[in-house]
């Protein structure tokens, strides 16, 4: 709104898909970098050129708008890769023993961090905001599996139904507010801004719970809610789960799971088999 107010002198509720095109999306970005410069950051660049292509795809594919038009975003390629991002990855022992740590150790909302955390690590690797965001018409218990799109990327996400999870959905059915699963919301927050203003403290506050954990159970490992995803992918991984499937959880493709979330956690047991199926060649 504030670009095109800027650059054209209109509001933004007066235009069309048909005036998205190529130069209006140039124009955005330059508009975004020179606010970031003048800001001292990169203004979100990145993460609101992938919500804006969200934004068209979901008009062209599920609303079937007239003129919109994703392909505008190849023009856009570099400035929305993400570039080289480290697993952030660790042992899927460290999930089981967050599983059953003593509850009595934190406040009703650190709790509510941890069953955030656990939920996003057994969904696939949910991200926070769609593990915030999630309603009770995603989860199909038909069928066994929540289904929903993702947030920050255009790309179903299809996470099985398994046991851990019903227990921690059944705890806070009926808690969250309207049809959110969870109770991160509340009344107050209506707009979009104020969503996501609660989304980012509540995301804040599960970093610490997690310090808190490391520092309880003597973890020399800097998590975050971002440690779910990572840890899911490369647990299913390493237990043997085809890439297409565990892909089809993440809501990913075979390739970025492999070039950005892949991490070999367990080193010490692969080395512990690879000497004992080799260390009698030598012999």
């Amino acid at each position: 709104s504030a670009f095109t107010q800027k650059q054209y002198n209109k509001d933004l509720s007066r235009f069309y898909f048909t005036d998205i095109t190529q130069k209006f999306l140039l124009e955005y970005i330059v508009y975004l970098e020179r606010r970031g410069i003048e800001n001292g950051n990169r203004a979100g660049l990145r993460q609101l050129l992938r919500i804006f292509r969200a934004l068209v795809n979901y008009a062209k594919d599920e609303l079937h708008m007239y003129g919109a038009n994703p392909t505008i975003f190849e023009a856009a390629t570099e400035q929305m890769a993400w570039g080289q991002v480290e697993s952030k990855s660790v042992n899927p022992n460290i999930i089981r023993r967050i599983e059953f740590m003593d509850r009595s150790l934190f406040s009703e909302q650190e709790q509510l961090c941890l069953d955030l955390f656990l939920f996003s690590f057994y969904s696939g690797g949910m991200a926070n905001v769609d593990v915030v965001n999630l309603t009770w018409d995603m989860i199909n218990e038909k069928e066994g599996m929540i289904v929903y799109e993702r947030t920050k990327f255009p790309k179903l996400a299809k996470p099985l139904l398994i046991d851990r999870l019903i227990i921690i959905l059944e705890k806070y059915r009926g808690k969250g507010v309207g049809n959110y699963v969870f109770p991160v919301y509340t009344e107050k927050h209506i707009t979009d801004k104020q969503k996501m203003g609660r989304r980012n403290s509540f995301s804040t506050l599960v970093s610490e719970t997690l310090d808190k954990v490391c520092e309880i159970l003597g973890i020399n490992e800097k998590m975050t809610w971002y440690t779910a995803r990572g840890t899911f992918i490369s647990s299913e991984l390493d237990a043997g789960t085809p890439i297409t499937h565990v892909a089809e959880m993440a809501g990913n493709s075979a390739r970025t799971i492999e070039k950005h979330y892949y991490k070999n956690t367990k080193q010490d047991e692969l080395r512990q088999r690879m000497n004992a199926r080799y260390g009698n060649w030598g012999q």
